[in-house]
């Protein structure tokens, strides 16, 4: 017996309240920053980036830029400047939210490294010229939206991004779904936690979906990366400027 697949949610997140639960959203981005480095998203997102960056730049004396957009903890950043001084890369990170209460918690969440600077900005109207960064990622960010929203976010990201855009995300599923809650119930007593994570993988996408996604938003090729356990990348390239 074949299960058909989940159908993705539209119900939204208490992150995406115009005003979160009052004392819930410290804990919820600490325990967010906790599944990130113990299930896979940030290495799955470091290990994108510095694929493409190789590919890209194989003279690792070349300076490049990224702009982490809905950066949450500012945890992803971090990990990517510390990556780049690993491998001896120069790099310029600006890493963005539309939420200044975020802004101002990730800024506080650690060292920032002098290569990472923090702002709020609103994903649908970045403060970037066209290609005015080499590489736009997002973790976690791209469920919380539907698919119109999604298709107009990406198409902002292409037009930003000067090599790659690099999407890092929930894959749907039921053994997902089921793991999460009840890792939620047994590792924090977080409400929105509780409430968000086991909803951010209804809300997640397949690998046809995000495959839509890439076309409606016109990138002149891309591919799709599982990683394990349940985590998806899209890598997508903008079409050649004239």
């Amino acid at each position: 017996m074949v299960l058909k697949p989940l159908r993705r949610s539209d119900v939204p997140e208490l992150l995406d309240a115009v005003e979160p639960p009052q004392g819930q959203l410290a804990g919820n981005l600490r325990d967010i920053v906790r599944a990130n480095r113990y299930l896979g998203g940030t290495s799955s997102l470091v290990r994108s980036l510095a694929a493409v960056v190789q590919a890209d730049l194989p003279d690792v004396r070349t300076p490049f830029s990224v702009l982490d957009v809905g950066t949450g903890a500012g945890d992803i950043p971090r990990a990517v400047a510390g990556w780049a001084t690993a491998a001896g890369r120069t790099v310029r990170i600006w890493a963005v939210d539309v939420s200044g209460e975020i802004v101002r918690f990730a800024r506080q969440m650690g060292p920032c490294p002098e290569c990472l600077g923090f702002a709020t900005a609103d994903a649908r109207k970045l403060p970037f010229r066209p290609g005015g960064v080499d590489y736009v990622v997002a973790s976690l960010f791209l469920h919380h939206f539907d698919h119109e929203a999604a298709v107009r976010l990406l198409r902002e990201f292409r037009d930003c991004a000067r090599r790659a855009v690099i999407i890092n995300d929930l894959r749907r599923a039921r053994v997902s779904y089921a793991t999460i809650f009840i890792l939620t119930r047994l590792a924090t007593i977080n409400r929105m936690t509780r409430n968000d994570a086991p909803l951010s993988v209804l809300r997640g996408f397949l690998p046809h979906e995000l495959n839509r996604l890439a076309a409606e938003a016109g990138f002149g090729n891309w591919r799709i990366v599982r990683f394990f356990p349940y985590r998806l990348a899209l890598v997508g390239r903008p079409a050649p400027r004239s």
